[in-house]
């Protein structure tokens, strides 16, 4: 398996030809992620893994030290390029693609902020959520399981509404589809 290369910092304060090499490493290096799905927060990781500090790095130039961030500026300098997307719309993208494969909205809740996104970009997908949706590929998961088929009506449907609400979906959402569990 392929392993990111460490970067060593040398002491501070550093020339402005290594500032601007481990500048351009760290730009390099981010726009391989930025046409996947990752949230700054995560970018940000992934730079901090790879050696790059949390804080600001004394640089010697002429005029004195001053002082710069690589992440930030490699961020920053992605954002120019439009090569990060919009945080809201990567959420909403999230949530359509979890009701699609018939997760819950909990386990959505819990990936968006797990990812990094705030609170407001999490409440704006799960407007988007379409339980209906999610609920159907649910099911649609649960019929192919062997475990219901050989059962009586009565217990397939006990058995089914279980194993939404273990899937993390809410026993209101779950009665509201009654009738399409019925049908299974």
């Amino acid at each position: 398996m392929f392993k990111a290369k460490q970067i060593v910092i040398p002491p501070e304060p550093i020339s402005p030809s290594e500032a601007k090499k481990l500048l351009s490493h760290a730009k390099n290096s981010l726009m391989w992620y930025t046409d996947s799905a990752y949230t700054k927060h995560e970018l940000k990781e992934k730079l901090y893994k790879k050696g790059y500090p949390k804080h600001a790095v004394k640089i010697k130039t002429k005029d004195g030290v001053r002082s710069i961030d690589f992440v930030k500026q490699a961020l920053k300098y992605c954002e120019s390029l439009y090569r990060l997307q919009d945080e809201t719309e990567m959420a909403v993208d999230f949530a359509k693609s979890f009701s699609d494969r018939g997760k819950s909205s909990r386990d959505l809740k819990f990936k968006l902020y797990s990812k990094g996104f705030k609170k407001a970009d999490v409440e704006a997908s799960l407007k988007e959520y379409d339980v209906e949706n999610a609920i159907k590929n649910a099911l649609d998961s649960i019929k192919r399981k062997s475990t219901i088929k050989n059962k009586e009506p009565f217990e397939r449907k006990k058995k089914i509404i279980q194993n939404l609400m273990q899937k993390g979906f809410q026993y209101g959402d779950i009665s509201r589809y009654m009738d399409k569990i019925e049908e299974v």
